[in-house]
């Protein structure tokens, strides 16, 4: 990792004053420790915040192929089912191929608040994929959205902390 951040206590008490700084402390924490990589990786504030990036970005990429499996089995869904299920498919490849890689490259270059603002885009971006789905009257990808808007949202409030 690029910083040497000082620490007062153990990586927990660390991760607990950084997701303390968030809206969603239970969320943050668990997120954190679930990244596959987190024993290997950096336990400072900046290296959780690019842990929360790196979460949202395998998130978003999860969804994805959820969204390519509903696209598979839509044989008779409405036409504004269909079309919203594509255009969520490009809402999260936009999350993945832009904001998430403008958002490690701002981190890198210690531009945490462009980091951040990449971050909130791609909440908006998940909510604009939920919103859509009212027109066909389904929802199929609530959860993921509202997760994916929670994941930004941390991610977010950790980079603006720093």
């Amino acid at each position: 990792m690029l910083y040497a951040w000082p620490s007062a206590g153990s990586d927990e008490d660390v991760i607990r004053a950084t997701c303390g700084k968030t809206h969603f402390y239970a969320s943050c924490v668990a997120e954190i420790h679930s990244y596959p990589l987190f024993e290997f990786v950096d336990h400072s504030p900046p290296g959780l915040a690019l842990i929360m990036i790196r979460v949202a970005g395998l998130y978003a990429t999860d969804t994805i192929k959820r969204i390519k499996q509903l696209q598979a089995a839509s044989k008779g869904e409405s036409p504004a089912y269909i079309d919203n299920l594509a255009t969520c498919n490009n809402l999260y490849t936009t999350i993945v191929v832009t904001d998430y890689h403008s958002a490690e490259n701002s981190f890198m270059n210690k531009n945490f608040k462009l980091a951040a603002d990449n971050m909130r885009t791609a909440g908006a971006e998940a909510m604009n994929c939920e919103k859509g789905f009212s027109r066909a009257g389904k929802f199929p990808l609530t959860n993921m959205n509202k997760k994916m808007r929670k994941l930004s949202t941390i991610a977010s409030e950790i980079l603006r902390s720093l």
